[in-house]
């Protein structure tokens, strides 16, 4: 395929209604993998994105929650900023980009807090916090 053929069949991907979902789930991919990395990478690359409809940052605020706070709070080993995060999570009205947003970042901090860390703060929840998580 030549250099031409190469951008007709890409025009014809962005016209083309019956391939428009492919080329969502596409470019969707290609965001989600930009954000895989380590936990460190993850979790500096949502404390220094700016907000965007219907992220984790803009559903908490519609929430009363600043949650961008709470994710530099848990960067920094602050349990209670963890604490409020489950809260969040069990208590939130999160869906779509928002809860994937909030997934990967308690994914990521998982993985940063270490396993016993993480589990110590989780353990001081109380069970309707504890469960949906």
């Amino acid at each position: 395929m030549n250099q031409a053929d190469s951008k007709k069949f890409v025009l014809d991907l962005l016209m083309a209604k019956s391939r428009l979902p492919v080329f969502v789930i596409a470019i969707a991919s290609v965001t989600a993998s930009a954000r895989e990395g380590t936990p460190e990478e993850t979790l500096h690359y949502y404390v220094s994105i700016q907000p965007s409809r219907g992220d984790v940052f803009s559903q908490g605020k519609l929430d009363g929650v600043d949650y961008r706070t709470l994710l530099r709070g848990a960067v920094v080993y602050d349990s209670a900023s963890l604490a409020e995060i489950f809260r969040y999570t069990a208590t939130g009205h999160l869906i779509g980009a928002g809860a994937e947003d909030n997934s990967a970042i308690l994914h990521a901090l998982l993985h940063y807090w270490g396993d016993s860390r993480f589990s110590a703060v989780l353990r001081k929840q109380s069970a309707p916090v504890v469960e949906p998580l």
